[in-house]
C-alpha cells in the first residue's frame, strides 16, 4: 500500500546529496534521496558577457549509423562539432 506524506525541511541544508528516512509504525522504513543545489551557478569567465550553448534532443540527431533515431555517438559528434562554431 502506498501513501503520500509531506515534510517540512529546514531552508539551511548544506549543498549536496542527502538521504531522507521516514519511520512509520508497522511499516518498513522509507527512504528518498534529496539533492540540494545552489540557486544559480556563477561563471567568472562570463561575468561581463553573454554565453551561448547548443541543445539537441538525442532522437533528433540522426546518422546512418544510428538507424535513424540518434544515439550517444551522434551526440558526441554534435558536441565535437559545436566546439568549432565559436
Amino acid at each position: 500500500e502506498r501513501r503520500r506524506a509531506t515534510f517540512l525541511l529546514p531552508g539551511s541544508l548544506p549543498l549536496g546529496w542527502h538521504t531522507l528516512m521516514a519511520d512509520v509504525d508497522g511499516a518498513p522504513r522509507a527512504q528518498a534521496v534529496l539533492a540540494v543545489t545552489p540557486d544559480r551557478l556563477e561563471f567568472p569567465a562570463l561575468r561581463h558577457g553573454r554565453g551561448w550553448g547548443v541543445t539537441a534532443q538525442v532522437y533528433s540527431v540522426r546518422s546512418r549509423h544510428s538507424w535513424g533515431f540518434g544515439d550517444v555517438r551522434d551526440m558526441a559528434e554534435v558536441a565535437s562539432s559545436s566546439g568549432t562554431w565559436a
